[in-house]
């Protein structure tokens, strides 16, 4: 996908008084790829591991990476 063709998400609306399976066809509707779009000047491409480690666990990991238990702040 060209990145001139993404469309900003800024400029996505989706109406708060829809079901939550109404908002993501409204979502999917209005963008070429869920997956990919543009804040800004930013372009953001989500994609996802083929793993059993949760969003939790990944940020919990890299929590304690950052800041160790010994770590005095």
């Amino acid at each position: 996908m060209e990145e001139k063709n993404v469309k900003d998400i800024r400029e996505i609306a989706i109406t708060n008084s829809l079901t939550q399976t109404e908002k993501i066809q409204e979502y999917i509707k209005q963008t070429d790829s869920p997956y990919c779009f543009k804040y800004k000047d930013t372009l953001i491409h989500i994609s996802f591991l083929n793993t059993q480690n949760t969003i939790k666990k990944t940020f919990e990991s890299y929590i304690k990476a950052i800041h160790p238990p010994n770590d005095i702040l």
